[in-house]
């Protein structure tokens, strides 16, 4: 599949990356992944929960809607959660706004670069979907 390969791509591409995640938001479901390690179906339960929550999430999206004095239409684009073991960069398809990437690495991995690896591999899967 184009897809796996793509993703395949990015973890490869960023040494501190440890899975990516392609996310059905409403569904809260993990729709195909590529990682390094292993992680449980808990674990890619819970990714695809908190991508729903933090980008589509009533809460979470209003808050942000608010402190960015955004319309009530807009909804974040990104979220970032870091812990002492990961962490797990959150972005929303641009062309299939349902969806989302999640781009988990190391606790201490480059964001930025997190970041511009997942925009282009979202990039990159539009013109495939």
């Amino acid at each position: 599949m184009a897809l796996n390969g793509l993703m395949d791509g990015t973890l490869q591409a960023l040494p501190d990356c440890l899975a990516v995640c392609y996310v059905d938001m409403p569904e809260e479901l993990v729709l195909t992944r590529r990682s390094s390690r292993a992680f449980s179906q808990e674990i890619l339960d819970a990714i695809a929960t908190l991508a729903a929550r933090l980008l589509d999430g009533q809460g979470m999206a209003g808050a942000w809607r608010a402190a960015v004095a955004a319309s009530a239409e807009a909804m974040p684009g990104e979220a970032l959660i870091r812990n002492k073991d990961f962490t797990c960069l959150f972005l929303r398809m641009e062309k299939h706004g349902e969806h989302a990437l999640c781009l988990i690495g190391k606790s201490g991995a480059d964001v930025a670069q997190m970041r511009n690896a997942g925009r282009q591999l979202g990039k990159d899967i539009a013109n495939v979907l």
